[in-house]
């Protein structure tokens, strides 16, 4: 955990959050206001965003492409990692019923 929000900075009440991004999944310190209100870090250039998706995964002990493999299953609804492959990239939630496509996904989040 870093020694102050990614966000605004601040140097109290922190924790790790862990955030989707258009890039992949990545986590960040964030203080209690910044989480609340979802005022999530400015990376100040796509390279430093893929970075720290990176980062996230080597943490995790993942590759990249597994990274992608998972978020590309989780329901955009229920956020459940338990869904049923129908083929050409569309997927049905076996927790909530939801359907989605993996175009879907990607820009939602």
């Amino acid at each position: 955990m870093a020694e102050q929000c990614a966000s605004c900075g601040a140097r109290d009440e922190l924790a790790v959050a862990t955030m989707d991004t258009p890039v992949g999944v990545l986590c960040a310190t964030l203080c209690g206001t910044c989480a609340e209100t979802e005022h999530l870090p400015a990376f100040g250039s796509w390279m430093a965003a893929v970075a720290a998706v990176i980062e996230h995964c080597e943490h995790l002990g993942v590759t990249v492409d597994e990274a992608a493999a998972a978020r590309r299953e989780q329901c955009p609804a229920c956020l459940s990692d338990n869904t049923l492959d129908l083929g050409r990239g569309d997927y049905e939630c076996r927790r909530c019923g939801a359907q989605f496509r993996v175009a879907d996904v990607l820009v939602t989040s």
